[in-house]
């Protein structure tokens, strides 16, 4: 005889994969109502290879000695401003 405490369990683990299956026949949302008339007749982008890709990013340095230089003259500043407001005294 089945316990009545898994009853509810056992009727919900076999309803639910009906459930999942009616709710992937529900009808896709209508995207192509979204998209501009421009968008719509847009030529496809040309694919590019992943060699490509990682090709041009590998042979370039991400930054030069200038951006170097500034990037580390903000950070000190953003360390500099920080500090300064852990000093700071805030009157409620």
């Amino acid at each position: 005889m089945p316990d009545d405490k898994t009853t509810p369990l056992r009727n919900l683990l076999l309803i639910a994969p009906l459930l999942v299956a009616l709710w992937g026949c529900n009808r896709p949302p209508a995207l192509d109502a979204t998209l501009s008339t421009a968008n719509r007749e847009a030529a496809y982008p040309d694919l590019v290879p992943g060699s490509r890709i990682t090709s041009r990013t590998q042979d370039q340095a991400r930054l030069d000695t200038a951006d170097d230089d500034a990037l580390a003259a903000r950070a000190a500043d953003l360390r500099r401003r920080a500090d300064d407001l852990r000093t700071a005294e805030i009157g409620l």
